[in-house]
This record gives C-alpha cells, sequence and structure tokens, in this order.
C-alpha cells in the first residue's frame, strides 16, 4: 500500500507529536504537581487570613475561592492526563505500528 504525501506528513507529525509528549511528561508532571501545591497553599493561607473583622474574611472567600478551586482542577485535570497518556497515546501508536507494517509489506 502506498500513502499519498499528504498522509506522509500526517503520519510524521504524529510521530513528532508522540517524540515531543515523551520528551516533556517529567516537565508537565512537575507543573501539574506544582499547580496543585499552589492551589492547596492559597487554600491554606486564605483560611488561616489574619484578620479580626469577619466581612473582610467573607469578602476575601468570596473573590479568592472560585479561581483558586478552577485553578486546583486545572491542575488536577492536567495531572490524570499526563498520568493517562505517560507511554504515549495508545490509538496514535497503534495507528503508526499498522501503517509502518503496511509500508513494510509494501516494499
Amino acid at each position: 500500500m502506498t500513502f499519498s504525501s499528504d498522509e506522509i506528513q500526517i503520519m510524521e507529525r504524529l510521530r513528532r507529536r508522540e517524540a515531543q509528549f515523551s520528551r516533556c511528561r517529567w516537565l508537565l508532571l512537575v507543573l501539574c504537581v506544582g499547580m496543585l501545591i499552589g492551589a492547596t497553599g492559597s487554600l491554606i493561607l486564605l483560611y488561616h487570613f489574619p484578620t479580626q473583622d469577619d466581612s473582610v474574611r467573607i469578602t476575601l472567600v468570596a473573590y479568592l475561592l472560585p479561581p483558586i478551586n478552577m485553578f486546583f482542577l486545572v491542575g488536577l485535570f492536567s495531572l490524570g492526563g499526563v498520568i493517562s497518556r505517560w507511554h504515549g497515546d495508545p490509538k496514535t501508536r497503534l495507528l503508526l505500528k499498522v501503517t509502518d507494517e503496511l509500508q513494510e509489506r509494501s516494499a
């Protein structure tokens, strides 16, 4: 089976993307864990904020809790994505393996 030049470019792009993820996965893991630590630290600082006035504490919680929670959720979902694709995307690996087999058989 022969592939067109566009199909070969797509396969090479997929190979580069898989190689790039395998090089950057530790950096992504560190960034995700850093986001989780930052969000947790922000929650702890917000909880122990030194003030005597309850209205100030309520205002701080009302304004800062939603962004902190969003930051925490983004870090959590990113961590799940990095861990689930640690060895690469299985669908992409299978597709590249099948196309390599087809090219070897036709050659």
